[in-house]
């Protein structure tokens, strides 16, 4: 039995195609994985063409977890990291030199509230992603302070945030 039947093979097969593609898409990596900007290597292929970004293997998901250093002046205010409307690190500042341990991103709450209810950690496909860490007075929606960083995922990964440029002048 045939799927497209009544369908001629250039519907068959724009069919088939769009199938494949949209099973092969990820929207929410900004790099794939084995392009140059995701690369931790210059050879980003092992020999049967699957990419490494770690010269280890092929690539692995996982967690981005961010580890900030001090952050001084900010107590009473939030720390919040985003990654498009997908994940989502919060947390109060609760004191004048503050600093967190690797904590991982955990997927967004439902509504708006970014530093709503608990939530999973976020698995993310292998390839380089583009966070935003900030500094937010409660109920404001634009830091006072802020950073981008670019994250390299290939299994597990700590991204470092120097809480010195998000610390109060």
């Amino acid at each position: 039995m045939h799927i497209f039947k009544g369908t001629g093979q250039a519907a068959r097969m724009m069919a088939l195609f769009t199938i494949l593609l949209a099973q092969g898409c990820e929207t929410d990596r900004d790099t794939p994985p084995g392009s140059d900007a995701a690369a931790a290597t210059p050879d980003a292929s092992t020999g049967d063409g699957a990419a490494k970004l770690d010269g280890k293997g092929p690539p692995k998901p996982g967690k981005i977890l961010l580890k900030v250093s001090t952050i001084t002046g900010q107590k009473g205010r939030a720390l919040l990291a985003l990654r498009n409307n997908t994940s989502r690190l919060c947390e109060v500042i609760t004191s004048d030199s503050f600093s967190l341990p690797a904590t991982a991103m955990t997927k967004n709450p439902a509504g708006s509230n970014p530093c709503g209810a608990k939530t999973a950690a976020t698995i993310f496909q292998p390839g380089t992603y583009k966070v935003s860490v900030g500094v937010y007075v409660p109920g404001k929606q634009t830091p006072e302070k802020s950073v981008t960083l670019n994250v390299t995922v290939n299994g597990d990964t700590t991204a470092n945030v120097n809480g010195g440029s998000l610390s109060a002048p």
